[in-house]
């Protein structure tokens, strides 16, 4: 009865520490997709005159939205 409880407890604590680990993953790769949006963004915005800057912020966003989706399918 011992390893048998014992086993299932070690089982748990297996499966919580792998959600815990998804978890944490797809935190940072939210974090660094929102970070990497805002630097494009930024970067943009200061270094294209204002005509050129809308065509090109919409553009970006559109393949941006497309990638975002393919991510997280994989996931």
């Amino acid at each position: 009865k011992f390893h048998k409880s014992s086993e299932i407890k070690k089982n748990l604590a297996e499966n919580k520490i792998s959600q815990m680990k998804e978890s944490a993953l797809k935190e940072i790769k939210d974090i660094s997709i929102r970070l990497t949006m805002e630097s494009v963004k930024k970067i943009i915005s200061t270094s294209i005159d204002k005509t050129k800057l809308d065509n090109l912020f919409q553009k970006n966003l559109e393949d941006s939205k497309i990638a975002i989706k393919k991510i997280k399918t994989k996931v």
